[in-house]
This record gives structure tokens, sequence and C-alpha cells, in this order.
């Protein structure tokens, strides 16, 4: 398995030793300056894997003209919509989404983000928002078993891209296969253990307990005409129309369904939280799409359950180190604690790699397979636990150190990347109480 450069001077030197720095666009502040006066640059780690990105691309395929269009119309996305938290608003502004008429609310699935993508002569294709650790283009996933009548679609449609949760009806499957695997309990599970296992295994397994179902909420494109300009509710009229052509040719698809006006949007988010939902999504009508890695301000609004009842939303980050008890109290002997990392994006455009968090309400079954022993005897963390994404929640953020307080596990997240867990400074602080 390849080594994954998760740090920026990695990813630099990666650049270095294959002689593309000259391909890594530079960014430099607009106001930070260097002692000389020169501009500070603020070159991230996006940059870097953009140019990697383009040297392996220019490797697997001669020219250009041997790129297939789905693998170009998904290089034309940056990175599909993302939403901000609400606790990040003055209230006046959080009262308006749940007020204003503009905002409409739909349930936020609890599954596997994808974009579909249609080109007729190339058939369906599955993308992640994320990138692969070995050539760093978008990773396509193969092993998503459908019986969709590709002749039926292509004298529907020439092309499409449309944004989805992936979810699974049946939480309750088993990924056993030739006597190994692991049996799921909840949507989240099924689908990531799914999506992870390789396209024989995972098309065996889904034939026996179902199709993977895919819940439609955007679309960017239809027939080469780009939608992202347009209004969101241009947009949810353009799926409403898709919706029934899909379904037609076979597909286990739905749109998730919307709701509006400010009493049967409180009673619409106390139901799923009430069914053990995860929240909501709130969206403005008259809002574009952004295809890039940011967040609109208003535009897509998570509202979501919490434990500790102040975020207003689980945090992703992952694990970076470990540490046992206390000496001569309990758990001296292996790991205790977690120490969970985030990016943060600066004001001046550099980022950070910051501890968000500690952790300390681990199981025991989870601390005994996180200790492994130093060539010293001494307990350490298990290096397969290392960059994996967790789910957080906690009280407030400390305003000394810009950490969590009062952290709490809620969750692994094997559906979430490193590159998920960032966060721009200016969100850090307006959590501090």
């Amino acid at each position: 398995m390849a080594t994954v450069l998760r740090k920026k001077d990695e990813l630099k030197m990666l650049c270095h030793n294959l002689g593309i720095m000259e391909t890594v666009k530079k960014k430099f502040a607009k106001t930070s300056k260097n002692p000389d006066g020169t501009p500070k640059e603020t070159t991230g780690k996006n940059e870097y894997v953009n140019a990697l990105a383009k040297h392996y691309l220019m490797k697997r395929y001669p020219s250009e003209d041997a790129i297939p269009q789905h693998l170009k119309l998904r290089l034309e996305i940056d990175s599909p919509m993302l939403a901000h938290r609400i606790t990040a608003y003055k209230p006046e502004e959080q009262e308006s989404v749940w007020e204003d008429d503009k905002f409409i609310f739909e349930e936020k699935m609890n599954g596997c983000r994808m974009l579909m993508i249609f080109v007729k002569g190339e058939g369906l294709h599955f993308y992640s928002r994320h990138v692969s650790v070995t050539d760093y283009l978008p990773i396509e996933y193969t092993n998503i078993w459908h019986d969709v009548d590709l002749d039926m679609l292509g004298q529907k449609f020439d092309s499409f891209i449309v944004d989805n949760e992936i979810m699974s009806d049946n939480p309750n499957i088993s990924t056993e296969f030739k006597n190994r695997g692991v049996r799921t309990e909840t949507v989240l599970q099924a689908v990531a253990a799914l999506l992870q296992l390789n396209a024989e295994e995972s098309i065996s397994i889904q034939k026996k307990y179902g199709k993977l179902h895919l819940y439609g909420f955007d679309n960017l494109m239809v027939n080469g005409q780009w939608l992202i300009d347009l209004p969101y509710s241009d947009r949810r009229k353009v799926l409403t129309w898709c919706m029934p052509i899909l379904k037609m040719c076979q597909m286990h698809y739905d749109i998730l369904s919307i709701v509006q006006g400010k009493a049967e949007k409180k009673s619409f988010y106390n139901s799923i939280i009430e069914a053990g939902g995860e929240g909501v999504i709130a969206k403005d009508l008259t809002s574009l799409y952004c295809a890039m890695d940011k967040r609109v301000k208003l535009a897509w609004t998570k509202i979501k359950r919490t434990v500790g009842g102040s975020l207003g939303d689980e945090i992703e980050a992952y694990i970076v180190d470990g540490a046992p008890g206390d000496a001569g109290k309990g758990n001296e002997h292996r790991i205790s604690k977690l120490a969970l990392q985030v990016t943060v994006r600066e004001l001046d455009g550099s980022e950070t790699d910051h501890i968000i968090a500690w952790i300390a309400n681990l199981s025991d079954a989870m601390m005994d397979d996180m200790t492994v022993l130093d060539d010293n005897n001494a307990p350490m963390l298990n290096p397969d636990y290392k960059f994996n994404v967790v789910a957080i929640d906690g009280q407030t953020v400390s305003p000394r150190n810009h950490r969590l307080t009062h952290a709490v596990f809620l969750g692994f997240r094997p559906d979430k990347t490193w590159t998920d867990c960032s966060m721009d400074r200016a969100f850090l602080k307006s959590m501090i109480m």
C-alpha cells in the first residue's frame, strides 16, 4: 500500500523529486509580508495535489484525446458543494434559516457522497469527492452494482452529472467473502464496507443483500449544459424531471423530499431527530452551486443533532497520536486517549495543522486494539489507527489554544479521509464562548 503523503512539506518534496515544481500554481497573501517586504507565500496542499494529479494524468493517458469524457467532466469539479454549520452564523442569520421561505429543508442522509456521471457510449461512472493517495486523481468506484438499461438511458441523455448520497436499504449486511469480512449494523457502515471491497466481492454481496440506493439532491449538468450557475430552484426542477426517466431505466433511484415554511420545517426537523436521524440541510432556493472546496455562507447549511448541544454539529478530525493512562493509575499500560488533528485555514490563506482535541471516552475493546508495544515494551498507538477519521463533539472552543473542551468520541467515519478534516480559523473563533 502506498504511503499517504499528508503533510504539505511531503507533497512539496514529492513534486520536487518528480521535477514538476514549475507546474505548482503558487499563491501569495494579499497583505502579509516577509521580513524583506516580499509577499508571504500561502501555497497550500491543494496546489501541490493539483500539480501531482496533472502529472499522473499525463502518465496514465498518452494524449488529451485519450482521457475518457467522464473523467474530464469530473476534473471540471474541484469539489462537490459544501455546507456551513448553522452555529457559524449570527443569531439573526440562524433565525432567518428557520423562518424565511427562501430556505427549504431536506434530510441530511448518513451515507456516502457520490457524483454520478453518465456519458453516452461510456456508461455510468461513480466518483467520490476524494482523491487517490497514489495518483491524486478523483477516486472512481467500479464496485457499485446496477442493472441499468444503458441503451435506453443513452436514448434519453447524452450526458449528465447528478450529486447524490448513496445508501443501503439494509443496514445489517455481512461482507464475509471467502471466509473474511465484517457484519454491519448501520447504513453508513454497510455502504462504507461495500465501497472498500473490490468489485467482485462487493457486487457479489450486493446481489445477495440488494442494490445500493441512490438519493439525488442536485443536478450539475445535463446533455452538455452546465447548471451550476442557475439557482437551486431551477436545478431542482431539472432533477425532478430526470428522476422518472432514471427509474424507468431500472436505476434504484429517488430524490430527497423538501419542505418549506417555518412550522413545516420545525416539524420536519423534529421528526428526523426523534427517528434517530442526523438532521437537515437548509438550502437557499436562489443559491448557485459552488463546485469548489469552500463554503458559501447561507447557501447550504447543516443543522444536526449533537451530544454536547453547543456546537450544533459533530467535528471530523483524524488521529495523529495516542497516550497511555497516568503512571500508577488505570490504563497506564494501554492507549487510553487520542490526539485529533484538523487542518486550519488561516485568515491570510495559509494552512496550519492543529490539534483540535484529546479524547478519552474509549471502550476497553478500542483501547486494547489501539495498543502495541515499542522496542522498550512501552505502550504506543497501533499505526493502523493513525490518520483514521473520527467524529467528535464538545461544549465549546478554548480561547487560549482553540481546542474543543469536554470533547467526546462519537464514532469512526470510514467514508471520510484526512482531506475532509479542515476548517477556517474564523469558525474556531466563532465557537469561543
